[in-house]
């Protein structure tokens, strides 16, 4: 790793503990699958987006009455706790490591930042074999899968579109491959800030 981007990341981390630290919470260190004794080829190691990019990102979107956030690998819950600042009928963190998952729920109920959506659900689950709910209007993801993971991911939610035919706006940071383009060829590029493309499919 080049000095200039070790640089970046301890500033990041710095940051990243100082808002943690205001907000109540513990989101800022990475953890690697390996280090929770987790094989999950196509899931990455935990990184949490900069809480500036986060409220970039949900700052860059509409959120009608009736919308629903889906974090795709929602870690230690950072961006769940960002996005719970929007007016959400429902935000749901979805996560695979239960070190990590256990983590959001302690913050969750430590955060002392403003909450504004109705409800917020943490889940500890695969989300590459499970079901997206059918009232997903929102996705989140900071690159948590790739590959094959990413392409069983962007299929359930073809499924989910396929039920219940609607727009979703999808909010890739660090957006890893071409996963959603291949499953969603007519996937619309709205915006682009920094890390931050927002799409919308169906």
């Amino acid at each position: 790793m080049g000095l200039r981007r070790r640089a970046w990341q301890m500033r990041l981390l710095a940051a990243g503990l100082v808002l943690d630290t205001l907000l109540g919470v513990s989101t800022a260190t990475n953890e690697t699958l390996a280090s929770m004794e987790l094989f999950a080829p196509g899931y990455c190691d935990y990184e949490p987006a900069p809480w500036t990019a986060l409220v970039l990102a949900l700052g860059a979107v509409r959120v009608p009455h009736g919308s629903v956030l889906l974090d795709v690998g929602s870690g230690k819950g950072r961006a769940v706790l960002a996005a719970s600042s929007r007016r959400f009928s429902r935000v749901v963190g979805v996560e695979l490591a239960p070190a990590l998952h256990a983590t959001a729920e302690a913050n969750l109920r430590a955060y002392r930042g403003p909450r504004r959506a109705a409800a917020v659900e943490l889940a500890c689950a695969d989300i590459t074999r499970t079901a997206v709910d059918d009232d997903v209007t929102h996705v989140l993801l900071n690159n948590p899968l790739i590959d094959e993971a990413a392409d069983r991911f962007f299929s359930q939610l073809t499924t989910s579109i396929g039920r219940r035919p609607r727009r979703v706006t999808v909010l890739y940071v660090h957006e890893h491959g071409d996963a959603l383009r291949r499953t969603f060829p007519q996937a619309r590029r709205r915006r682009r800030l920094g890390p931050l493309a927002v799409y919308e499919i169906g």
